[in-house]
């Protein structure tokens, strides 16, 4: 029997291509290209009521990536509707949109198409409640115009953790190639386990990386060291996870999955 490396042990390997040590500095410096620094939310009064509880949800941004020392926080702007989102987009560029049910007169998906069109290149991701209308969303769910469909169970966390995974995403190939990062596959089709899952899934991460850094590194060695944490990807098929097992597979820590998604448009019993 082939015996598995343990994470601890793959995340302390040295990477394939790894560095000399007097290189790491500069190559740390260029992970993360991308980061969430302008988030859009639109809401409603009442769904930013939910979200914000006074005010708790930017000190949560706030706390989880001060905690990380990454040097930076996402600044969250708001838009009531979907027009407003619109107007806000055309004026200005934002990383991340993220949009609630509720959008006024326009649908989720014909919001995120007008949003992608004035903004390229920008993830856009819904927020919905479990409610009889979430199965008609994943049902119409359209890739092109919303990236991801996540739920919103009444804990701001999942926010943190949509930004992160937006982040993963969007870097992961780069920094793979660059310094050999490693990565960590989530392979789920239910929205409930891993929009509870998901936020879970970075706290520990961080966790385990902070206990790799040592108390002599200093803050701005500790920002640096804390970019190559692994990168997660979440896929919710079986073709989605193949492709991206093919891609990372030299630099993949593992799998997570109850072995339990679709595969050609069905649900694989296998």
């Amino acid at each position: 029997m082939t015996q598995s490396m343990d994470p601890t042990d793959k995340m302390n390997a040295k990477p394939r291509g790894s560095l000399r040590p007097n290189q790491d500095a500069a190559k740390l410096l260029r992970l993360m290209p991308f980061k969430v620094r302008k988030l859009l939310l639109v809401a409603s009064l009442y769904d930013a009521y939910l979200l914000e509880e006074d005010g708790r949800l930017t000190d949560l941004l706030m706390q989880a990536y001060r905690l990380r020392d990454l040097g930076y926080y996402p600044m969250v702007s708001r838009a009531t509707d979907a027009e407003e989102a619109l107007e806000m987009l055309a004026a200005e560029p934002f990383d991340l949109v993220v949009a609630m049910m509720r959008l006024g007169d326009i649908d989720p998906f014909t919001f995120g198409r007008r949003a992608k069109s004035l903004c390229p290149g920008t993830p856009a991701v819904l927020l919905a409640y479990d409610t009889p209308e979430l199965e008609r969303l994943i049902a119409l769910q359209d890739r092109q115009a919303i990236d991801r469909i996540c739920l919103w169970r009444g804990d701001g966390k999942i926010l943190v953790g949509i930004i992160q995974l937006m982040e993963d995403e969007r870097n992961a190939a780069a920094d793979t190639e660059l310094l050999g990062v490693p990565n960590l596959l989530i392979v789920e089709d239910d929205l409930r386990f891993t929009s509870a899952y998901l936020p879970a899934v970075f706290e520990v991460l961080w966790d385990q990386t902070n206990r790799l850094l040592t108390d002599e590194v200093s803050l701005a060695q500790r920002a640096l060291r804390q970019r190559g944490r692994p990168r997660v990807h979440l896929a919710g098929t079986y073709e989605e996870g193949l492709a991206i097992y093919r891609r990372f597979a030299g630099n993949l820590l593992g799998v997570i999955s109850d072995i339990h998604y679709p595969r050609g448009g069905k649900t694989d019993p296998r």
